[in-house]
């Protein structure tokens, strides 16, 4: 007893210590995937921002590629013709310039230029790209390799000369107007020539015409094509342009996703911005597109956010097992200690009910052999109390050895088919020379019709051995136990009752608590019957009940199912 006194706070010692290790450890887990997932954040969060940086160097990038090459063809073109330095007589002098400016600015699809020189309504001359004519000029193609072509005063365009001639009457020297031919739309750019500064007349002009159809179609991919060779393919950022009612007009990827976005918004004009303050009225409403660049198809972003996400992933789990780890651990030390005190109990009861009944035997015993007593029906008396005293002993070690014989179920059990009948027989044998000395009165009714059971053998008989034992020593002095049995429904269901004074109703949900025994309970035992008892019936697939009125008995009530065979 002092022994395992002494091993208990030992035992628990050790089960503390494996619980601060475990905790420790899982601690640890949790840290270093927190520490992991913080790092695959900063790594994101620092992607994220390079991507950023990327982002606003190349959107400015396009900002300017595109306010310089849509302006380009007006300042370079137009802007240094003058008067003196403009004569329509000589077109093919200009036809130099518009070449060279072809082949710079990929907008521009016609240049034009009229005179009043040269006739009633003067002279005009269209300077057309060879390789791609505008839709109105049907006129075959020449075999020559020179990119431009001349045309005079094609009929398709006169309206619109005549609406920039028109606009002179403001004095202004640019003019920027929409118009369409035919099905196509056009954004016209013309600077007014004057002979002198207070005149109100224009005596020449010159401008390009751009295609919009052709422009949404052609002129930003290849612009977003160039911007992004410019910026380098790597970083897998995409560039978009979006018109004025969100339409994605040309990418150079995929859509915008999650990674970081840049937009700035541009005005679709081909004209310096800074002019149209002093355009004469008519002048097209104003679009404001925008340039965007964004890195949704970034890879080194997206195996962060992947990282940070498996991250998050990893310490949720890490978390989860923590806590279930701590809850498994708490629990196992809880049932180690529960275990551990039960065990002390267990001890201290079993060695105070097996040394009651062996001092008992060793006083007779004395008693006996010393000759103390010649008469013979003292030494019957002290032989009977002897045997009782041996019969309590042995059914305390058949506890015992039932308890222990139960921890492995691998060889717990050996099943065969049973009358229950014949199990209360043998179980009430035990008790026979205790109840011819007592007035307990018992009544067994066990019909012989009663359906067979598959069971073990000793193992029931020890669980309505249990059963018995408690009814006859609770069942009061000059009381009565009854013993019944019927079929209810698959089960095979038998009752065992006593009159005794019953058990407390707050001590009812505990009967079956290993070592558990009542405050008010005068007799001897280990407290392990109704728990080995229980235990036994529900390894038959059965249920036993104990059902009790505090000072009107106790009724145990056992239901075992049918055998197949039955």
């Amino acid at each position: 007893m002092a022994a395992f006194r002494l091993g208990w706070p030992t035992e628990r010692a050790r089960l503390h210590g494996a619980f601060v290790i475990s905790a420790v450890l899982v601690l640890t887990t949790v840290a270093m995937a927190w520490i992991s997932y913080r790092a695959v954040r900063e790594w994101e969060r620092s992607t994220r921002l390079s991507l950023e940086r990327r982002a606003d160097e190349v959107l400015a990038l396009l900002a300017v590629a595109l306010n310089r090459d849509m302006k380009g063809a007006q300042l370079s073109v137009l802007v240094p013709i003058n008067g003196q330095n403009f004569l329509v007589d000589q077109p093919y002098d200009l036809s130099d310039l518009v070449a060279r400016a072809f082949a710079r600015f990929p907008y521009p699809e016609s240049f034009f230029a009229w005179q009043e020189n040269g006739g009633p309504d003067g002279v005009t001359y269209f300077f057309n790209r060879s390789e791609r004519p505008p839709p109105w000029d049907t006129a075959p193609r020449s075999s020559e390799p020179y990119p431009v072509v001349i045309v005079r005063d094609p009929a398709p365009m006169r309206a619109l000369v005549e609406y920039a001639r028109d606009r002179s009457r403001y004095g202004r020297r640019f003019v920027l107007f929409e118009s369409k031919i035919g099905t196509t739309t056009y954004q016209t750019v013309v600077h007014l020539l004057y002979g002198r500064p207070d005149d109100h007349r224009a005596f020449g002009l010159v401008g390009f015409t751009v295609n919009l159809d052709w422009v949404r179609r052609e002129y930003f991919a290849e612009m977003l094509r160039q911007v992004q060779g410019i910026g380098g393919p790597e970083g897998g950022l995409t560039l978009s342009v979006i018109d004025d009612t969100g339409r994605e007009v040309a990418t150079t990827g995929g859509s915008a996703g999650g990674g970081p976005s840049r937009e700035r918004p541009f005005s679709l004009l081909f004209f310096e911005q800074s002019l149209v303050s002093a355009l004469p009225p008519g002048a097209p409403p104003l679009r404001r597109w925008r340039a965007r660049v964004s890195a949704a198809g970034d890879s080194t972003l997206t195996a962060a956010s992947l990282g940070a996400r498996r991250s998050f992933i990893v310490i949720a789990f890490a978390a989860a097992t923590t806590a279930a780890s701590l809850v498994l651990i708490l629990r196992a030390i809880r049932t180690a200690t529960e275990l551990a005190v039960m065990k002390s109990e267990f001890v201290s009861a079993v060695t105070h009910e097996l040394k009651t009944p062996v001092a008992f035997v060793r006083l007779v015993g004395d008693t006996l052999a010393k000759g103390r007593y010649t008469s013979a029906s003292t030494i019957a008396d002290y032989a009977r109390l002897l045997s009782n005293e041996a019969t309590q002993l042995m059914r305390l070690v058949d506890n015992l050895l039932t308890f222990a014989r139960l921890s492995d179920l691998r060889t717990a059990y050996t099943f065969d088919f049973l009358h229950l009948a014949d199990i209360v027989e043998d179980a009430l044998d035990r008790f026979r020379p205790q109840l011819a000395e007592s007035a307990l009165d018992v009544t067994v009714q066990m019909p012989a019709e009663l359906p067979h059971v598959k069971g073990d053998r000793t193992m029931l008989v020890q669980a309505f051995d249990n059963l018995i034992d408690n009814a006859i020593k609770y069942g009061g002095d000059g009381g009565g136990v009854s013993i019944s049995g019927n079929v209810l429904g698959r089960f095979v269901q038998v009752e065992i009752a006593d009159r005794g004074p019953g058990i407390p109703a707050d001590e009812l949900p505990k009967v079956f608590e290993k070592f558990f025994r009542g405050r008010n309970v005068r007799k001897g035992g280990s407290g392990l019957g109704l728990a080995i008892a229980r235990r036994v019936i529900r390894d038959h697939g059965g249920e036993l009940k104990i059902l009790s009125v505090n000072g009107s008995g106790t009724k145990a009530v056992v239901a075992l199912p049918l055998s197949k065979s039955s």
